[in-house]
């Protein structure tokens, strides 16, 4: 057990704060997803994200940030639609008003970072079979399971289908991994358990949207917080 007060947060109403805390906790997601683990090492940046346009400009916490403060990253994945169910939520693109102006600006922030961009349709779509997936390789093979991650992100957000068991395989499979075997674990009670773990950890820390991130105890949402955690890293806090 480590001691909770090295994970405390510099700031005073942290959701974090008097809570007890064996580590730190970590994540990213597959659509709608995300997620959390309790890691026993103060010397990583925990992150929680979700694969939505918001993260356009495609630089991964363990790009921007691991390998420039010497911060391990670890993705943990969530549903986050279970997450809205708690707090009252909807997707953004959903809500009335906001909906129209947020399809306009994901479209808008892919053109200012250079990146192509299709809508998915329809969208929200389920991140399910994408997780479960996920988690079943992350068992196994942690690195893998990035790389399928990013590829389901691509593609999601290059107009194809990501929702369905069989195009997960298909995109796993055109990563080399074996699609009988990832079958098997996408069905595999193992997966679906976990997945549904994750997503309850994630609540129980009050994590309620993606992309989130937690640094030596202190939450950040949002890719507009970004710059926040590069600072917060570099200080050491304030």
């Amino acid at each position: 057990m480590i001691n909770a007060d090295a994970f405390r947060s510099k700031s005073k109403n942290s959701p974090f704060d008097k809570r007890p805390v064996a580590g730190a906790v970590v994540m990213t997601v597959v659509d709608g997803v995300s997620s959390t683990r309790v890691e026993p090492c103060r010397n990583r940046l925990n992150s929680f994200s979700i694969f939505r346009p918001l993260w356009l400009h495609r630089q991964p916490p363990d790009r921007r940030f691991g390998r420039r403060h010497g911060r391990e990253v670890v993705w943990r994945p969530i549903l986050l639609g279970a997450i809205f169910k708690l707090t009252g939520s909807a997707p953004l693109t959903t809500i009335p008003m906001k909906g129209e102006y947020s399809k306009r600006d994901f479209a808008r922030t892919a053109r200012y970072h250079g990146i192509a961009f299709k809508m998915p349709d329809p969208f929200p779509f389920s991140g399910v079979q994408a997780n479960r997936a996920y988690y079943w390789l992350d068992s196994t093979d942690p690195k893998a399971a990035r790389g399928l991650a990013h590829a389901l992100y691509d593609a999601a957000f290059s107009g194809k289908d990501i929702a369905s068991p069989q195009a997960v395989i298909e995109i796993a499979g055109g990563l080399g991994i074996n699609r009988a075997a990832v079958t098997a674990g996408i069905a595999s009670p193992e997966a679906k358990e976990r997945t549904r773990a994750e997503s309850d950890a994630a609540a129980a820390r009050n994590i309620f949207g993606s992309p989130y991130f937690v640094v030596d105890g202190e939450p950040f949402w949002g890719s507009d917080r970004l710059d926040q955690i590069e600072k917060w890293l570099e200080t050491g806090g304030w």
